[in-house]
């Protein structure tokens, strides 16, 4: 070997699912490389501390979990029937959003022909706070006419 063993190699060495040529030339390769020895050395140490630890049960609701996945898994859609449905699911929400659009047009419609009629008119709605209304605003003083120049 010219480079560093990988840690796939080194895994598989202990796990000796190696060829014999291949396990030979690993083996001859450590001798060698303090590297790779290290290497191999802190992956055994990882499966004998693996080994050691306590087995755990897997929660009691994880039968009742698989047999249900396992129940719907036969129920499952086909890719044309979930674009199908998604396409229903889109046309209902854009009908809604039409229907949305055209009264929010109706109501600015109504809005701003009403200010403008109203503008037009050069009438004021009077507002009132409480029981006192607003006073309107001060007519204009009017003017004295010049008498004609003789």
């Amino acid at each position: 070997m010219s480079s560093h063993a990988s840690a796939e190699l080194l895994s598989a060495y202990l796990d000796r699912q190696l060829a014999e040529q291949e396990t030979a030339d690993l083996e001859s390769h450590l001798d060698h490389c303090r590297e790779c020895h290290g290497r191999l050395q802190g992956l055994n140490n990882v499966v004998a501390n693996l080994r050691h630890l306590e087995r755990q049960a897997p929660p009691p609701t994880l039968d009742m979990a698989v047999a249900r996945r396992i129940a719907l898994a036969g129920e499952r859609k086909g890719t044309l029937d979930r674009f199908e449905e998604g396409l229903e699911a889109f046309q209902r929400r854009s009908s809604l959003m039409l229907w949305f659009a055209v009264v929010f047009a109706l109501v600015l419609i109504t809005f701003f022909f009403l200010n403008t009629l109203a503008r037009s008119q050069n009438t004021t709605i009077p507002v009132t706070f409480g029981d006192q209304p607003v006073p309107s605003a001060p007519a204009e003083p009017e003017v004295p006419e010049e008498p004609p120049a003789p």
